[in-house]
């Protein structure tokens, strides 16, 4: 039995696609997102232990800075 042409799934597969453009593709967040991870030799399981994952991230980060830490501003 065919699907129906006004089934979801019909009208996707009909989309007409163009050809890919030239050069490289563009980045992405995730991509962006997922090689830094990578370089930090960050695991999956390692961001899902917040305490874990605060200490990685202090740790990383160059300026400290935490709550009640803010610049008093000059007058």
């Amino acid at each position: 039995m065919e699907r129906p042409s006004s089934d979801m799934t019909r009208k996707v597969l009909d989309i007409e696609t163009k050809p890919q453009g030239r050069g490289r593709p563009r980045i992405t967040w995730t991509s962006v997102v997922n090689r830094n991870l990578k370089e930090a030799h960050v695991n999956k399981e390692m961001t899902q232990d917040r305490a874990a994952w605060r200490h990685m991230i202090r740790r990383l980060t160059p300026n400290k800075m935490g709550k009640g830490q803010a610049k008093k501003e000059k007058n």
